[in-house]
């Protein structure tokens, strides 16, 4: 059994945000509840299928990669307007929470906005049992006796 997954949800990314309507409240735009509806029965499906087992437990790592798509985008590079990476990020991870109950397990994870000819949404991989990035670095041969 694999302990990773990966899927695509399709649709023009939308980053966590929370507007305010009287002093002391606030609530989620509408488009923002469609896309996290959007990436939590994408999430739940994609997970079934693959067999992978998330708990409580963790640790995980997320890695999300966000494709934007304009008429002028040819070729696929770096996507360097708004919305910012940490609220997109923010947006995902908070649809996933009843797959993932506590995000605080999540300890790894990139992200990534690019601009790409075709494809609008995000690639989102969950790792189930992550390496330590300090054994990475080891494998990479880099020692720790040496600081």
């Amino acid at each position: 059994m694999s302990n990773r997954v990966l899927f695509f949800v399709q649709g023009r990314p939308r980053s966590f945000s929370l507007v305010a309507n009287m002093p002391g409240r606030s609530f989620k735009p509408k488009h923002l509840k469609t896309w996290q509806g959007r990436v939590a029965m994408v999430a739940q499906a994609a997970i079934a299928k693959s067999g992978i087992t998330l708990d409580d437990a963790g640790p995980y790592r997320v890695d999300l990669v966000f494709c934007f798509t304009t008429k002028k985008t040819k070729t696929i590079s770096w996507f360097l307007g708004r919305p910012d990476s940490d609220n997109l990020r923010k947006a995902v991870q908070d649809a996933m929470q009843d797959l993932l109950p506590d995000d605080s397990r999540v300890v790894l994870g990139e992200t990534a906005k690019i601009y790409h000819p075709t494809l609008e949404g995000v690639f989102v991989f969950i790792d189930a049992k992550p390496d330590c990035p300090l054994v990475e670095l080891e494998r990479m041969g880099f020692s720790m006796d040496s600081l």
